[in-house]
Order: structure tokens, then sequence, then C-alpha cells
């Protein structure tokens, strides 16, 4: 699942290799495949399944992670940071769309216009 993932971002077998593999334990090895996982599942959440955008953002200067994403992902606390990050994106656009939901008229909630 982590290679095809991997595949879908463009992100080459050799960086998986060093993240997932090198001199590590099954368990490491588990616990970074999992973090990558749930990023991908969430960069695919918040990009609304946009894959080109998604590609970008992993490469891209992050001024909030102060570092490239996919450079941070090539070790098990960079995954960890990423995943924060994208945990946090993630409720703070839940919040925004909940107080959005709840600023709307009854009415349009039930999708008729006001």
């Amino acid at each position: 699942a982590a290679v095809r993932a991997a595949a879908r971002l463009g992100i080459e077998a050799d960086r998986l290799e060093v993240t997932f593999f090198s001199d590590v334990t099954d368990a490491e090895r588990g616990e970074a495949i999992m973090l990558f996982l749930r990023i991908v599942v969430l960069l695919d959440e918040l990009c609304d399944a946009r894959e080109a955008e998604a590609r970008l953002w992993l490469r891209a200067p992050s001024p909030a992670l102060d570092a490239v994403p996919l450079d941070l992902m090539s070790s098990r606390e960079g995954l960890g940071r990423v995943l924060s990050h994208l945990i946090a994106v993630h409720q703070e656009r839940a919040r925004a769309e909940q107080a959005t939901c709840h600023a709307r008229p009854v009415a349009a909630k039930r999708g008729r216009s006001p």
C-alpha cells in the first residue's frame, strides 16, 4: 500500500527505502509506514483528491514546517512533524466549516434557499 501511495505522489522508491528500511526494527518500520499512510490519506482529503496539488505541496518549502515536507519525510521524526501539521490543518478546516455551517439559516441547512 505504501509503495502504491508513494508512486501516486511521485515519490521515488529509494526515498521510501531510506525511511522504511534503513537499519530499523520491524516495529519502527511498521510505525513509519503507518505515519506515511496517514499523511497520504490526509493529503488526499485536504487536496480534494487532486494528486498534482498534493505532489506540489510535498515538494514546496512549507513556512509552517520550516522545511520541504518531502525532505522531512526521510525520517520517522520528520514523518511525525508532517503528520502533526496536516492534522492541525485538517482540524482547522473542520472547525471553519462547522462555524460556516452553524452561521447559515436553518432553511439553508436543509437544502432550501433562504
